[in-house]
Formats: structure tokens, C-alpha cells, sequence
């Protein structure tokens, strides 16, 4: 037959289920570990991490590139270099380019790397 802790278990998913919202002390104890497994935790630490995210009616549709373009224009002015052009920094940003690279190459405001590291951390 089925163990308590089983049938509890069950029980306690499927009242979760019906449930419309979950509260994290619910879930914390529909996953509490029992004596062996919270012994193996203590042994291997980051196996017991975990995340639950409610995303329920978030927009994450965020135009970056005029703060970006915003931050890059003030590296421009500080080392007195042009200004770069908006497809240019919406190229950096989309294609994950370093800072340092697209100092070298997408900006081509210097071919000196250290200048380029400077400049790099100012933005």
C-alpha cells in the first residue's frame, strides 16, 4: 500500500492544484526534505537550491537602445570621439558585442586597446 507520507503528498498536490493562489510557506513544505535527504543536503549544499517566478502579466517589452545610445554619447563626449550612430548601438547591444570590441571595431573611435578598456569602463 501507499506509505503515509505518499498519501499525504497527494493529498496536499492536489488541494494545491485547486488552489488559485499558491503562498511560498505552501510550497516550502510540499518540498521540506525529509531526515535523509536534508543530510544530503548538508553534505552537498547546492543541490537544494531552487526558484519559483509568478510572471503572470508581465510585459517585457523594453526598447533599451535609447538609454544605451544615452550612456554611449556620454563615453563620446568625455574622450571627446563622435558620437555613435543609433544603428550602432542597437548592433552592440542586440549581438552581445564587449565593450572594449565595439570601442575597436563597431564605434571605431581607437585602435589603441587601452583606450579602448578605458573608455570601456566608463560606460
Amino acid at each position: 500500500g501507499e506509505t503515509y507520507e505518499a498519501a499525504w503528498r497527494r493529498r496536499r498536490k492536489a488541494s494545491l492544484r485547486e488552489s488559485e493562489e499558491i503562498s511560498f510557506e505552501e510550497v516550502d513544505d510540499l518540498f521540506e526534505p525529509d531526515f535523509l535527504a536534508k543530510k544530503l543536503i548538508e553534505q552537498n549544499p547546492e543541490s537544494a537550491f531552487g526558484a519559483v517566478f509568478r510572471l503572470e502579466g508581465v510585459v517585457a517589452d523594453v526598447d533599451a537602445v535609447p538609454t544605451f545610445l544615452d550612456a554611449w554619447t556620454a563615453v563620446a563626449d568625455e574622450f571627446d570621439y563622435a558620437a555613435p550612430s543609433e544603428r550602432d548601438v542597437a548592433y552592440v547591444a542586440s549581438a552581445g558585442i564587449r565593450t572594449e570590441v565595439a570601442i575597436d571595431t563597431v564605434f571605431q573611435w581607437t585602435r589603441d586597446w587601452g583606450a579602448a578598456r578605458e573608455a570601456a569602463a566608463r560606460y
